[in-house]
């Protein structure tokens, strides 16, 4: 299963969820959002799914990606209050999405990699 279908199954289980505010998703403000509540687990979470996904481990990383898509709408609903039942936020949030991942990825191998050179051993 894909991750795209991860994150479908995850949108529709929160689609009973009311609105929880009515103005336009700045994607922009949504993915900085996303980014300053990602937490500690989240990152941990997603280094355990890039290393299942290097080390070809197929049901460990479809399982990873899987949680990844719950922290994804935990982010988007509870912690940036965006609506994502309202069909004009799709465009917003796919962008959020993509940018979120793009910048939540390279903070965790700036992360990885400052360490790495930190403690050469």
């Amino acid at each position: 299963m894909s991750l795209r279908t991860w994150a479908l199954a995850a949108l529709l289980a929160v689609a009973a969820v009311p609105s929880v505010r009515a103005e336009a998703v700045d994607p922009a403000k949504l993915s900085a959002c996303m980014l300053e509540k990602a937490t500690a687990e989240d990152e941990a979470l997603m280094r355990r799914a890039l290393a299942a996904v290097l080390l070809d481990q197929n049901a460990e990383a479809k399982r990873y990606l899987g949680e990844i898509s719950l922290t994804y709408m935990r982010l988007l609903t509870k912690d940036c209050a965006t609506d994502v039942v309202d069909p004009a936020n799709g465009p917003a949030i796919q962008q959020a999405l993509r940018d979120f991942g793009v910048k939540f990825g390279v903070r965790i191998m700036q992360k990885a990699f400052g360490q790495l050179f930190s403690n050469p051993a």
